[in-house]
């Protein structure tokens, strides 16, 4: 019979929350995971998502409040690992714990949530341990942290079923402009931008707010705003994509291409120089997007040459998508993952 492995997530990010979640549903169901003895600590915001998961919960935005909790669950519990998610922000609770967890000698893991990225951890602070989605992620990451990189996959692609579901009755082009958080640097030029586009010739325009966006954000009046509890009704069967350089985007993508509709999806990312086209190289170490090699996803770095541009992304015909299909088949495998887990924790 195999050890149930007790286990300490952490998640500041809703990206990061996302793949542990998928993780935390796999190792249940493989009976992996010790739930009695296993904990998540996370951002008080994720209350209601984590609502079904049976495990037990710390949520706090300060991790100083509950440094005490977390050294009396750790005097009980023996855990095995700790599993954090990433952030961008300063001193966030996967940083923090992060080194808190080091200094007990204990395992640390991060799954990357986008391809290059190293959150917030330093040259002093970083996971033992960093799973990355495949050969590209793995060459950016590797330069940029002293973490020991393993090409393993990512938990929510290992699956193939689709994370949201589409409206295959839905016959028009839908566009669906992807929010960021704010305190990203270059979000406001991304917002400035897409707010004056001539959208005339779109069936329906909507926007999907960031988790992180506490306010509404305006936008002319084509733009329709949309609910995050009800969002993916817009997914319909012809859709295009916009963002600078979202997970979420190829969260869709990944969907399209498992779902049982015949979906045409366009993912059009939009990395304009000089500030978000340098904010991606710094967060990932590259200008470059994964996969904008294949059809029907475009990257963008002339916000001047747009509007010539897009409008002949628009017209053009949506290709077939084996090649992408393929990609998340041979790249993203359960037992793959699985193994490069299990030989981290036994060791």
């Amino acid at each position: 019979m195999n050890k149930k492995f007790k286990i300490l997530f952490c998640n500041e990010d809703y990206g990061s929350l996302e793949q542990n979640i998928f993780l935390i549903k796999i190792l249940s169901k493989k009976k992996l995971l010790d739930k009695k003895n296993s904990i998540i600590v996370c951002n008080s915001k994720f209350k209601e998502r984590l609502q079904k998961i049976n495990l037990s919960k710390i949520f706090s935005d300060d991790f100083k409040k509950i440094k005490k909790r977390i050294s009396r669950y750790l005097a009980f519990t023996k855990i095995d690992i700790a599993i954090m998610g990433m952030s961008f922000k300063k001193n966030s609770l996967d940083f923090q714990i992060t080194e808190f967890m080091n200094s007990y000698d204990i395992k640390t893991l991060c799954i990357q949530d986008f391809w290059g990225n190293t959150g917030n951890f330093n040259s002093k602070v970083f996971p033992k341990y960093l799973f990355v989605a495949d050969a590209y992620a793995n060459k950016l990451t590797k330069q940029r942290i002293k973490s020991k990189t393993i090409i393993s996959g990512l938990p929510k692609y290992l699956i193939k079923k689709p994370l949201f579901h589409f409206n295959g009755k839905d016959k028009n082009e839908n566009l669906l402009i992807v929010g960021q958080p704010k305190y990203v640097s270059a979000t406001n030029e991304y917002l400035k931008f897409i707010d004056k586009l001539d959208y005339s010739n779109l069936d329906n325009v909507y926007y999907l707010p960031h988790p992180a966006e506490t306010k509404s954000v305006l936008f002319n009046k084509k733009i329709k705003q949309l609910d995050r509890n009800n969002w993916s009704k817009v997914l319909s069967s012809k859709i295009i994509i916009i963002s600078p350089y979202s997970t979420l985007s190829y969260d869709i993508l990944f969907s399209s291409l498992f779902t049982n509709k015949i979906i045409n999806l366009k993912l059009v990312f939009l990395v304009f120089k000089p500030e978000i086209y340098n904010y991606t190289k710094k967060i990932i170490g590259d200008y470059r997007l994964p996969l904008v090699n294949n059809k029907n996803i475009f990257q963008l770095l002339n916000s001047k040459n747009f509007g010539i541009t897009f409008p002949k992304i628009i017209k053009n015909k949506y290709h077939t998508r084996l090649t992408l299909k393929k990609y998340f088949k041979e790249n993203h495998k359960e037992k793959k993952f699985l193994i490069n887990l299990i030989k981290i924790i036994r060791n």
